[in-house]
């Protein structure tokens, strides 16, 4: 799998299972392109976290199955990162005017279904997202507690870093509205 930061000389991927990644250093928010032939190539997706702790999945493509797979989706993201569901929303960016959509828990497909091979791929590049924001939020954690980025852990069922010798924590949201504010320029 290929994935380069912003900056890199890295070009776009070719395989199917190639990222770009494009997220900020220091931010928790992910942003990536991705080379997989189901989903459009020239389309960014991303997870962003805002400052009320909503968290926006973005998505470059259009709303296929009538919030059934907005709620795959969002779930997929719940559960990785241990975010309550009705925090989540779902931007599906690729048509104009762009949807947003805030997903239902009864409309998650029932265990054993089979959504089809660009959900499927839709839910490969939400893990991948999932896993950057992951590895941001222990480089920030470790920042934070002055620990290094392999002393810090995460719980993915309470979605919160921790220290692994030590007491300290924090939550994914807290981690996500320190680097916000961490970020904005001196007199904002």
């Amino acid at each position: 799998m290929s994935i380069a930061a912003i900056g890199s000389t890295h070009k776009r991927p070719k395989s199917a299972v190639g990222l770009l990644s494009l997220q900020s250093v220091g931010k928790l928010n992910v942003e990536m392109l991705t080379a997989d032939p189901l989903l459009q190539r020239d389309r960014k997706s991303e997870i962003r976290f805002k400052a009320g702790g909503a968290v926006t999945i973005v998505l470059g493509m259009r709303d296929y199955g009538r919030g059934w797979y907005s709620a795959h989706f969002a779930s997929l993201v719940a559960n990785r990162l241990g975010l309550p569901f009705r925090r989540i929303r779902v931007y599906y960016s690729a048509t104009l005017p762009a949807v947003l959509q805030t997903p239902q828990e009864f409309g998650i497909p029932p265990k054993g279904s089979r959504l089809g091979p660009l959900p499927t791929a839709v839910g490969e590049l939400i893990e991948k997202m999932c896993e950057r924001i992951v590895e941001n939020g222990k480089a920030i954690f470790a920042e934070m507690t002055g620990a290094t980025p392999a002393a810090v852990g995460f719980d993915q069922t309470a979605g919160r870093f921790f220290v692994l010798n030590g007491g300290r924590s924090a939550s994914i949201l807290d981690i996500a509205k320190i680097a916000n504010e961490k970020r904005l320029p001196a007199g904002a």
